[in-house]
């Protein structure tokens, strides 16, 4: 897993930190997505999922977010695809 990040890079290091040591990728996802995806792709030795997350991230339980929920779309993207 990587951690990208546009300008929040002290978070984004904590998260790599958490997740093992992940790789950081910085950039602007609106101006320069295939730079970014490159980029994750060389500093994991290729990609088996992407996942594209542009809101701001809030702290809590995934059921008490306000706003839409992002279960819904994690169970229909994260399901086995053959089925």
């Amino acid at each position: 897993m990587a951690v990208h990040y546009r300008e929040s890079k002290k978070e984004a290091e904590e998260t790599a930190a958490l997740l093992g040591g992940a790789p950081l990728i910085q950039g602007d996802q609106a101006g320069e997505p295939e730079r970014i995806v490159r980029e994750a792709s060389r500093a994991l030795g290729g990609l088996d999922l992407l996942v594209l997350q542009r809101r701001a991230v809030r702290a809590g339980a995934l059921d008490q977010l306000p706003g839409r929920s992002s279960r819904p779309c994690w169970t229909r993207t994260s399901s086995d695809p053959s089925t």
